[in-house]
């Protein structure tokens, strides 16, 4: 809260952004959806279906973001062998925000983190991703 006695006080409140809004505001930017493998995946109708509606894809998608990185689509990035990777939290994370439903610690530690399923891997190529293979 601002000291009105003080001219150089500032109200922090109006600087600090909630979480959730600076998430908002990062999500319709055009640059962080480009080569974005969280933002494809919450945009793709099929995905999001089949993650909602089915509680082991759901965690299949999750344990296969885990550990593993992807490459887009986009030519430059395969030129330039720019991947997309994530943490586990951010993994739960992003099932978690495609479910609109509980958050990260839904799926954290749910198992299998690294393996890569044939379904998930098949839905990923659909969408012009690939799982970097050592």
């Amino acid at each position: 809260m601002p000291n009105n006695d003080d001219p150089n006080s500032i109200d922090l409140s109006v600087l600090i952004k909630t979480f959730a809004e600076m998430k908002r505001d990062n999500e319709q930017n055009p640059e962080w959806q480009k080569n974005n493998l969280e933002w494809a995946l919450r945009t793709s109708e099929s995905i999001s279906k089949k993650v909602c509606n089915d509680d082991e894809y759901a965690q299949h998608l999750y344990a296969t973001l885990c550990n593993n990185e992807f490459i887009s689509p986009d030519v430059w990035e395969i030129l330039t062998n720019k991947t997309w990777s994530c943490s586990w939290r951010y993994a739960g994370g992003v099932v978690a925000d495609i479910r609109k439903e509980g958050d990260y610690l839904n799926w954290y530690c749910s198992g299998c983190e690294g393996d890569i399923f044939p379904e998930i891997e098949e839905d990923l190529n659909q969408l012009g991703w690939r799982v970097v293979k050592p």
